[in-house]
């Protein structure tokens, strides 16, 4: 592929459950084959925000570090367990600087890290997604008719219940 001029990534394909020892030689021979980005793979989403740290940290200083060049690193995770958006961003304060996200989490069983999701909390992070925020709304609305996959009503970011208040105690406080 890269003789032919396209640019290669390599996804490890349930990354996050072989040895790491296995992870590390499949990492460099991507990299040694031309690969210019390698994504971790989260395919059965087994991961915690814990786990997603310490494999990052493993694979920058046992991978990326001793070839001396700057290799981008990805992170693809699913929801099984409830943390996709989670392991998404500790991937990205790790450096992972590919995240992959789909509108509304949506993906296979449990589904992906949800672009909305993880793009509010990165920019409140301080970190530039150079994504529009106000338009994640739309697009999601979108995505949910095309799709024909309603949202749940509390659905973080883009839910119709996601800003409501309906505790009396919790709108007093609101209001002061």
């Amino acid at each position: 592929a890269t003789d032919n001029g396209f640019k290669v990534n390599w996804v490890s394909e349930d990354g996050t459950r072989c040895d790491f020892t296995h992870l590390k030689n499949v990492f460099q021979t991507a990299i040694e084959a031309g690969s210019e980005r390698i994504v971790l793979g989260d395919t059965v989403g087994i991961l915690t925000p814990y786990s997603t740290s310490y494999l990052y940290k493993c694979i920058k200083r046992e991978i990326i570090d001793p070839l001396k060049k700057k290799i981008p690193m990805g992170i693809h995770t699913h929801n099984d367990f409830g943390l996709a958006v989670a392991n998404t961003i500790t991937g990205v304060i790790e450096g992972c600087t590919y995240p992959h996200t789909c509108i509304n989490g949506y993906g296979e069983r449990a589904g992906n890290a949800a672009l909305e999701e993880v793009v509010t909390i990165l920019e409140r992070l301080g970190i530039n997604t150079g994504i529009d925020l106000t338009r994640l709304p739309e697009l999601s609305e979108v995505c949910e008719k095309y799709f024909n996959q309603p949202l749940a009503l509390n659905k973080p970011i883009v839910g119709e219940h996601a800003f409501s208040h309906e505790s009396g105690l919790h709108i007093a406080a609101i209001l002061l």
